[in-house]
């Protein structure tokens, strides 16, 4: 992604408030996990700040269906553990996510880090 643009910033404006802080750390764990998001497929393709913001992308994303066979196991053991991190922490993300959004960060290793 070369810049934030204002149709970017509000897809994520809107997937932010449509998902939980929890939800976002899931995805970025499981596309961390999924050699075909991450262009391990024969065509080289890699998952995209825009392919994750289409919410029927984001919920097949969360929903492990682009796992890999290693990345799959140990999922529910993850979402477990991301449920239980305290609300102040998730409100404390949602607000950083946010002025991510609102200063046009567009460096995803950066919202990445956020949602973390």
């Amino acid at each position: 992604m070369v810049k934030l643009t204002e149709d970017r910033k509000r897809k994520a404006r809107t997937q932010a408030k449509r998902f939980s802080i929890d939800d976002w750390a899931n995805v970025w764990r499981n596309i961390e996990q999924s050699s075909f998001l991450r262009g391990g497929n024969e065509r080289g393709w890699r998952a995209d700040f825009n392919f994750i913001l289409s919410e029927s992308n984001f919920v097949k994303i969360l929903e492990g269906k682009y796992d890999s066979a290693q990345g799959a196991a140990g999922t529910s053991a993850r979402r477990k553990s991301d449920r239980e991190i305290g609300m102040g922490l998730a409100r404390d993300r949602r607000t950083a996510l946010d002025r991510a959004i609102d200063e046009g960060l567009t460096n995803l290793d950066v919202i990445e880090g956020i949602v973390r």
